[in-house]
């Protein structure tokens, strides 16, 4: 499961506390939780968003660097920060096909990526040729309205029992 963190919400004393909290309540498995943060919100503070960070890691929660590419971009926060998934911003998946130039830069976005062995994702996937691209890259993970548009919380339900379904046909 991933969220998004605001800035505001790691900024808050009692952030890592209360996500412990939360999973020890829930008894969801901390390291199925994936927490999704921006890199504007490294750059407020780096010091104090290290840190929070890599407590978070401690609980076992995964931490995605989401809409990489937008923003500030620095390929220090790959080293710099305890990253296990790193979301490339859907700019670049649009632009990809008709500009040679994003097509290399996306293309070194997920070789570093993987070679940090990170899981890399690939946002706003639309078309089959993007997905054909991406596959070429080596991009193993994508998200996008090709494969389904946004959903509410009992449209996703339904879905993940349908596909429980359809795996146990499979089997």
């Amino acid at each position: 499961m991933s969220v998004n963190i605001s800035p505001l919400q790691l900024s808050q004393p009692t952030i890592v506390e209360d996500i412990a909290l939360i999973l020890q309540q829930s008894q969801f498995p901390a390291q199925m939780l994936e927490l999704e943060i921006t890199e504007s919100l490294l750059i407020t503070d780096i010091k104090a968003a290290k840190a929070v960070l890599f407590q978070l890691k401690q609980l076992k929660v995964r931490i995605a660097l989401d809409d990489f590419g937008k923003g500030y971009s620095s390929l220090n926060y790959l080293t710099q920060f305890p990253i296990d998934t790193l979301k490339i911003d859907k700019a670049f998946i649009n632009s990809m096909l008709p500009i040679e130039t994003s097509n290399i830069v996306l293309k070194n976005i997920i070789k570093l990526g993987n070679e940090l062995q990170l899981d890399v994702i690939a946002e706003g996937v639309e078309t089959h040729a993007q997905l054909v691209k991406l596959k070429h890259y080596q991009c193993k993970i994508v998200q996008g309205f090709l494969f389904s548009p946004a959903l509410n919380a009992f449209a996703t339900q339904s879905l993940l029992k349908q596909s429980h379904i359809m795996s146990d046909q499979l089997v």
